[in-house]
């Protein structure tokens, strides 16, 4: 089957707005837009599909079946302020400008944030008040202006946040910064800065729906890792968005601060411009655009699976160390504190009102990837999607991302069929980005096979061994198959980008100077350039990207059971050896019969591996459920044996059935 990617025309977002001013200059007043109301109960799952594709089966595609869209950075001409749209904001060839106006006592709480953050390292979710944000959008000779009122304002990151923000009375800073339109100030935590609502519903239901362009806020950083190209990561946007993945829509800003009681105005500078990393990023680009194993959004917010009467399936932020099995997602997973006391390795974003919440499909997902094999994991992660999300990631080179770091990854549990997809976040290290942290030479000494983390030097995670880096296996199939359609496109050529970088220099070069520095426009600094990255990346590529290299077919069990030697080892043999190899007996079996050696209170514990380490195998038995656990665990206690014991123990890898007999 040809898989064809098709660009939708966006639709138009309507904004109860009134109109001023003259031909060339539109202002808005944002209001509000209208959402149904949502409800959280936990729904069974099923097993049926909503669009009846069943994600499971990974495709059998090479190169040739894979179309990326085609590069297209033009600039439409806007014929009025009501047609602007939300890839106008993102679009390099409109100039946008964002002015925050803020009160002295508001930027004050800022800082006191900012030094509750540096006493604690607690990152608070509390936002502060701008008393107005003016966004200007500049196309052609036409110039559009909103001004949205009481928008929230937080700093976002870990390393970016400098100190002070302010200080004598003044702007002192670059910092990162999130905006929300939709804020309400009524959680308990904001203390006496609370805002009541009781008297006004109305008026609180239009602040919860408020969205501008389809977006409930935006996030805003400084060029914190000197990219004199200002658009690595713009770029990397589009690349991820040409093979029809959901992710962050990101251009540029000039961005102000005007410090309203001083009557000043912070100039600072061109800011990166990203959509929010939240759940209205899946409405928002399922509504206009084609995504890869996606339905409409109509197909998604109308599935079966997850919270009965939810719009959303399971949205997690992932923190660093997260490796998808069950016991890193057990004890782990929740909604996080407003004060960022409490932050869970899987911090559940949506459907966060229903404490007692379950998160089923998560953990269905860290159980599959626990098993450590193809069949199981495809079951509850849409493949294809990994192998074409990986395929972009192995090009832009981020080394602080889920299989290089463990790091920046959220984790979208479908509404429409129950199975996951991963989706990164903060790719602002791309293209070979080394300031403040040169890993592996700007990732250009990190090959698209390599089983080592790159930011450590560890193994990596189990689930990459098992799914796409799995020679021969399907998975790894449908990899290189991406690999080698990227490899061959007009996006990773030297001139596509450029033409790019040319279009933010017209557009931002005059504006790039600011009252804290700046750096100019330029496609050479002191990291890594695009043309020198990208060809470093492409050479190591070469002997995986011959298509006619034949790769011998491989069934979706791609195991079928065989795990190769596998031995028993524990208190009774030194933790170590081979001296208790299983047998295998065919479809998935194995099994052992020994008398332990050494005997401990009339116990032996126990586990199993491959004879050599733990990284690939390790392997316990539940004795409650007598059932295999195909993944790092506790050590298993075997209770009632003798030194004379005979034991019988018998696995199947297939089914994780388990039975030990002592005689």
């Amino acid at each position: 089957m040809k898989k064809k990617i098709f660009m939708a025309i966006p639709l138009s977002l309507l904004l109860a707005s009134c109109s001023i001013g003259g031909a060339k200059t539109t202002t808005t007043t944002v209001e509000t837009t209208t959402k149904p109301q949502e409800t959280e109960t936990e729904k069974q799952t099923t097993t049926q599909t909503s669009d009846g594709i069943d994600h499971s089966i990974i495709p059998e595609y090479t190169s040739s079946d894979i179309q990326l869209l085609a590069p297209d950075f033009t600039t439409r001409v806007i014929p009025n302020q009501d047609s602007v749209t939300y890839d106008d904001l993102f679009n390099l060839g409109n100039e946008v400008s964002i002015s925050i106006d803020m009160e002295d006592s508001e930027l004050q709480k800022l800082q006191e944030d900012l030094d509750y953050y540096n006493e604690t390292h607690f990152k608070n979710q509390l936002y502060r008040h701008c008393k107005s944000v003016t966004i200007t959008l500049k196309n052609y000779d036409n110039t559009f202006s909103w001004t949205i009122e009481d928008v929230g304002i937080r700093q976002k990151g870990n390393t970016s946040r400098l100190w002070p923000i302010i200080e004598n009375g003044k702007i002192a800073s670059l910092n990162h910064f999130k905006l929300s339109f939709d804020e309400t100030f009524d959680d308990e935590a904001y203390g006496v800065d609370k805002v009541d609502w009781s008297n006004d519903p109305a008026g609180y239901k239009l602040r919860k729906d408020r969205e501008f362009l389809g977006l409930t806020g935006l996030d805003l950083k400084w060029n914190k890792n000197y990219d004199a190209t200002h658009i690595k990561e713009v770029y990397a946007s589009k690349l991820y968005k040409s093979l029809g993945l959901i992710i962050q829509n990101i251009g540029l800003t000039n961005f102000n601060i005007n410090q309203i009681d001083q009557n000043t105005s912070y100039d600072m500078g061109v800011y990166t411009l990203y959509e929010p990393a939240k759940k209205s990023l899946i409405k928002r680009t399922l509504q206009n655009e084609d995504i890869l194993t996606f339905g409409t959004w109509n197909d998604e917010k109308n599935g079966t699976y997850g919270v009965t009467g939810s719009k959303y399936g399971d949205l997690y932020k992932c923190i660093w160390g997260v490796d998808l099995t069950y016991n890193n997602m057990k004890n782990n997973v929740g909604v996080g504190s407003m004060d960022g006391s409490y932050v869970p390795k899987y911090e559940r974003k949506t459907n966060t009102s229903e404490a007692a919440y379950k998160d089923n499909l998560l953990f269905e997902l860290g159980r599959a990837v626990s098993k450590n094999n193809l069949e199981d994991i495809r079951q509850k992660l849409d493949i294809e999607y990994f192998a074409a999300l990986e395929a972009v990631n192995y090009f832009v080179g981020n080394p602080d991302d889920l299989r290089n770091n463990t790091n920046n990854t959220m984790i979208y549990m479908r509404r429409s069929d129950g199975m996951g997809i991963i989706i990164p976040i903060d790719n602002d290290r791309a293209f070979g980005i080394t300031k403040d942290w040169d890993v592996r030479n700007g990732m250009t000494e990190v090959g698209p096979m390599d089983l080592t983390k790159a930011a450590n030097g560890d193994n990596v995670i189990g689930l990459y061994k098992n799914t796409i880096l799995k020679k021969n296996s399907s998975a790894y199939k449908l990899y290189t198959a991406y690999l080698t359609a990227l490899y061959n496109s007009d996006w990773l050529k030297d001139e596509t980008f450029t033409e790019l970088f040319n279009i933010a220099k017209n557009t931002y070069s005059a504006s790039v100077s600011s009252d804290f520095g700046y750096i100019d426009f330029n496609l050479n600094d002191s990291n890594i350039s695009f043309s020198n990255y990208i060809n470093a990346k492409k050479n190591l590529c070469k002997n995986y990207l011959d298509t006619n290299t034949n790769i011998e077919d491989d069934p979706i069990t791609d195991t079928n059971g065989d795990y190769g030697a596998i031995y028993l080892v524990g208190s009774m043999n030194g933790w170590g050896g081979t001296s208790l190899p299983f047998t295998y007996k065919g479809n998935g079996q194995y099994t052992i019969t020994f008398t332990p050696a050494s005997v401990n209170n009339d116990s032996i514990d126990f586990k199993i591996n491959n004879g050599i380490d733990w990284e690939t195998i390790d392997w316990t038995i539940d004795l409650v459920n007598n059932e295999l656990i195909m993944e790092k665990g506790e050590n298993c206690t075997l209770s009632g044996v003798t030194n004379s014991s005979s034991i019988t123990i018998t696995i199947n890898t297939i089914t994780k059935e388990a039975n030990i007999v002592i005689e």
